[in-house]
């Protein structure tokens, strides 16, 4: 952000969303609340259900083919459905990832912006193989995005409860 570093926590439980951003780890950075971000997060919370693929056989995911290597899954939290996009090359490993996602990023009031992420990594934890570096951000693939200003996202460990 601005040429410094940043980390970004997002979070979304029991239908509130937030932000927290702080800049070189020692300044924090405000970002307010509200419905706008709450609809956010709960997209990324959507978006990132990859992390945790075993939510995605569920009876409240519905799936569907967009061609050979592409495929849907549209989930619904909290009365919201987000469709998303994965992206499945030859090797069997998860590449891409991309849906629109609530946001305001160079745009004057929230919408539905393009948003994703590519797979950089992945990694076995408990029998279950989850990406583990990822960059991307708002606007991925398309003209707007600026791949020198993605956020980049790695995952050192994961446990998931029932599995041990």
């Amino acid at each position: 952000m601005f040429g410094l570093p940043v980390r970004v926590r997002d979070h979304y439980f029991e239908k509130d969303g937030g932000v927290h951003v702080d800049v070189l780890g020692l300044v924090p950075m405000p970002l307010g609340g509200g419905e706008d971000i709450t609809r956010s997060s709960r997209g990324r919370l959507i978006g990132e259900a990859v992390w945790c693929p075993t939510t995605l056989v569920g009876p409240g995911v519905t799936w569907e083919a967009v061609d050979a290597d592409r495929a849907r899954f549209t989930l619904a939290v909290d009365g919201e459905a987000v469709a998303v996009t994965i992206y499945v090359g030859p090797d069997g490993r998860l590449h891409e990832v991309t849906l629109d996602r609530w946001g305001d990023a160079g745009v004057p009031s929230p919408r539905l912006l393009p948003y994703g992420f590519a797979v950089e990594e992945d990694a076995t934890f408990e029998g279950i193989t989850i990406p583990t570096r990822l960059s991307g951000g708002w606007w991925y693939g398309t003209d707007r995005f600026n791949s020198d200003e993605a956020a980049t996202f790695a995952i050192r460990s994961a446990t998931f409860a029932g599995t041990s």
